[in-house]
């Protein structure tokens, strides 16, 4: 029935044209993330260096992938802390360089520069390109979304499946666990947590979004569950004989996903502006790591003598997360039974 129903819901999809700009545009800034090695680095992508060819840049790009990263050796020399780059490829016959060629934490002289052609976006404090922050930010802020979505996602599906599906005293726990969780203010509850972490970094901040974030998902695959299960298609699935787990992975949570998806994508953008907010009080991404909550909070600090530091980040977040909320209600729009007929054309 999943299959059946994937192909009236893409056509449903594309026919919202805000939605389709918003995946194009989210695609764009995961991009950005994995290719932010050629794109912002002082690495070259290709350079000819004592004869040889090498591909720092493309190695960078390799690495950053979770699955390619352990079969990937280092480009050394270019990867060696103490090789000297700069000179490396001014005495190179060939090199391509990235189209930022700084480091998001290379420091320099210039400080609080404005934007001009060497520095696109201008520096910060620390002389660091605000251009090049910006761009490897991206990767932080997709990482914690996607992440703590997923990781809330798997929590709040199997504890609410299980709980829908099964009734009895299992629904009555799981539900009381969620009257629980619901109690606490959620951002509060992540300050709280967070402040016992000594060091925290992106996984952190993913794992403690992620853990409290469940609640909602699981509420909605709850009330799917009591819906689904007892109509005609489970009820003829159990006569021929399907187990339960057969029944449940099969047939009602196939049918159930579709709501709890426009969920976690609403749920993307929250994760992102919550990751901000904690950057913004210093419990998220510690620095100098280049998170736009991070470049938000270091940009406020300066806004007196380098107003033009603001803009780059309240920018990114305000656009990424808008996009997510775009797809969220283009994906809800398309999801509903009850929306318009596929004959009738969008206004």
């Amino acid at each position: 029935m999943l299959q059946a129903r994937a192909p009236r819901l893409w056509r449903r999809f594309r026919r919202r044209r805000l939605g389709m700009l918003s995946l194009a545009g989210l695609v764009l800034l995961a991009a950005v993330a994995v290719l932010r090695p050629v794109l912002a680095s002082r690495l070259p992508i290709v350079c000819r260096y004592e004869g040889r060819l090498y591909f720092p840049g493309l190695v960078g790009v390799l690495r950053s992938v979770p699955f390619a990263s352990a079969v990937v050796e280092e480009s050394r020399p270019f990867s060696l802390p103490s090789f000297d780059v700069e000179k490396a490829v001014a005495d190179s016959s060939f090199a391509v360089r990235a189209l930022i060629p700084y480091d998001p934490l290379d420091y320099s002289s210039e400080v609080r520069a404005r934007p001009s052609r060497q520095h696109w976006l201008g520096t910060d404090d620390l002389g660091r390109d605000v251009a090049a922050r910006l761009v490897h930010g991206t990767a932080v802020s997709l990482k914690v979304g996607l992440g703590a979505m997923a990781l809330a996602g798997l929590v709040g599906i199997v504890l609410g499946a299980w709980a829908g599906y099964a009734g009895g005293i299992v629904d009555v726990v799981v539900s009381r666990l969620i009257e629980l969780v619901m109690c606490f203010p959620v951002f509060f509850l992540i300050l709280a947590v967070m402040v016992w972490v000594e060091e925290p970094g992106v996984t952190h901040v993913v794992f403690v979004i992620g853990l409290t974030a469940w609640t909602p998902i699981a509420r909605l695959m709850r009330a799917e569950m009591l819906r689904l299960r007892g109509s005609e298609f489970a009820v003829a699935a159990r006569a021929l004989g399907a187990g339960p787990v057969r029944v449940l992975v099969r047939h009602l949570l196939p049918n159930a996903m579709a709501p709890v998806a426009v969920t976690i994508t609403f749920g993307v953008g929250h994760a992102i502006l919550i990751e901000a907010g904690l950057s913004w009080l210093g419990f998220g991404v510690p620095p100098p790591a280049p998170s736009w909550g991070v470049m938000l909070r270091s940009a406020y600090d300066q806004i007196q003598s380098a107003p033009f530091l603001v803009y780059p980040p309240c920018v990114a977040i305000f656009v990424t997360v808008l996009m997510v909320n775009w797809l969220g209600e283009a994906v809800r729009d398309a999801a509903d039974p009850r929306g318009e007929s596929e004959n009738l054309v969008p206004g």
